[in-house]
């Protein structure tokens, strides 16, 4: 039979197999992050992009490829189809996509404070057993009965007993704290085993917990630290050191006595007269005590701020969440550090950023043209310290050098001062009532009542 080239139209037989070829094998973009997919076709017919699970979290340019990813990580698949033409089948590739958490260089100093209270013990949070005046304590690896020790190099360098580089204590066991079913302490090491104690006086790691894994912790007047086992045999007995074994002694021989210290990152907002300095870190950490988290909500008109509280004391705040801390002046605050990393309990709005280059220069990711408070105009710029977080707000909300924070709903206690109309005369008041003659900008840094609220400059 012969088919001529209409018949071979009508049937397809005639046309090319088209072909798709994504240029990459697969995507990754970090969350309120975006990139641009592509793919290659040999087709005449334009390439459609596509995704799936099509959850609302990432959206995706179906002529361009561009996605925009939202808050959630996850894994997705990308479709690149070419359709059906004259001359070309119909094709399509699949990739995947893997939207991760944000990863960026604010590594943190982390540091080992000594704590003398059970009030000061924190579930999750990491400790060394030490006692640092004498350079020694729980070894790391090794016999657990041979106590690790700080170089004499770095022991002329710790010059507060209280506080000490993580760098000087790297051969010592790092230990998370946590309770039993029965409601006792036990202490993990970073091989998750258990420290466990015995009939003699040795101690061990043991990969489950025993009969002597569990342990009560109390403190002297001296803050010497009272390791001794729930089931501690008579006499009683604590962990201590005697010359170059770390044992579990009867608390009746004069041996030296050790501290517990806790793993902890340098907040340290104390240079700040206002009480407030913004606070980001790689390490998830529990908000201290007499310090609250401070989210970034709004900025409803030019060089004013509004903050909601999102971590209050006691709460676990996730690696990598920018924040602005307040508490007392003149405070140093030393976050307990977390050994594994925490969900957000704060899902709302917030401004504060804290990503940045491997240079240090501010890095938003936010997906739209964002105003710095650091530099005017929104350019880049660079952190000096590690900690440091920054403020990043639309475009739209005209840039200022800098911001005020309002304390929506405070009562100020002289708001009979300022006029009905929110202080439209522009005046601004200390908190003594005393209106100020001189613009806000020229004002030394302190509280301020302007347009009838309290604002901290």
């Amino acid at each position: 039979k012969v088919i001529d080239k209409a018949d071979l139209e009508a049937t397809g037989e005639s046309k090319t197999a088209a072909t798709v070829t994504f240029n990459q094998e697969s995507y990754t973009v970090e969350t309120k992050g975006n990139i641009t997919v592509s793919a290659t076709t040999n087709s005449t017919a334009a390439i459609v992009y596509s995704i799936s699970p099509a959850d609302g979290n990432v959206s995706i340019n179906a002529n361009t490829g561009e996605i925009v990813a939202g808050t959630t990580t996850g894994t997705y698949t990308i479709t690149a189809t070419v359709p059906e033409n004259e001359s070309y089948t119909s094709a399509s590739a699949d990739c995947e996509l893997t939207v991760k958490a944000p990863s960026f260089n604010i590594a943190a100093p982390t540091y080992y404070k000594k704590i003398t209270s059970t009030d000061e013990l924190v579930l999750g949070t990491q400790y060394i057993i030490a006692n640092i005046e004498q350079g020694k304590g729980l070894p790391a690896s090794g016999t657990i009965t041979t106590v690790a020790t700080i170089s004499e190099e770095n022991k002329e360098n710790i010059t507060d007993n209280t506080l000490v580089k993580s760098e000087y204590v790297a051969d010592f066991a790092v230990l998370t704290l946590q309770k039993d079913e029965n409601n006792n302490y036990v202490l993990i090491n970073e091989e998750d085993k258990y420290l466990t104690g015995a009939d003699a006086t040795d101690l061990s790691w043991e990969a489950t917990k025993k009969a002597f894994s569990t342990w009560k912790i109390s403190f002297d007047k001296s803050g010497n630290a009272l390791i001794e086992t729930t089931v501690a045999p008579d006499p009683k007995r604590n962990i201590m050191i005697n010359s170059n074994s770390i044992k579990y002694y009867a608390s009746s021989n004069d041996y030296t006595k050790v501290q517990l210290y806790q793993k902890v990152t340098d907040l340290a907002i104390s240079t700040l007269t206002n009480g407030y300095a913004t606070f980001v870190t790689d390490v998830p950490y529990v908000m201290p005590k007499g310090a609250c988290g401070e989210a970034v909500t709004v900025a409803p008109q030019a060089g004013v701020i509004t903050k909601t509280e999102a971590y209050t004391e006691g709460q676990k705040v996730p690696a990598q969440t920018a924040l602005l801390i307040g508490g007392a002046s003149g405070t140093n605050y030393y976050p307990a550090v977390l050994k594994e990393n925490v969900a957000a309990s704060y899902t709302g709005e917030n401004y504060m950023e804290g990503r940045r280059t491997a240079e240090g220069y501010t890095n938003t990711q936010k997906g739209v043209a964002v105003f710095y408070y650091g530099k005017a105009g929104g350019e880049a710029f660079q952190l000096t310290k590690p900690t440091t977080a920054y403020l990043a707000v639309p475009k739209n909300i005209t840039p200022v050098n800098g911001y005020l924070i309002d304390f929506d709903g405070e009562e100020t206690g002289i708001s009979t001062i300022a006029p009905t109309n929110g202080n439209a005369n522009g005046a601004i008041y200390n908190l003594n009532g005393i209106r100020m003659a001189q613009p806000l900008r020229n004002l030394p840094k302190g509280v301020y009542i302007v347009n009838g609220k309290k604002v901290i400059k």
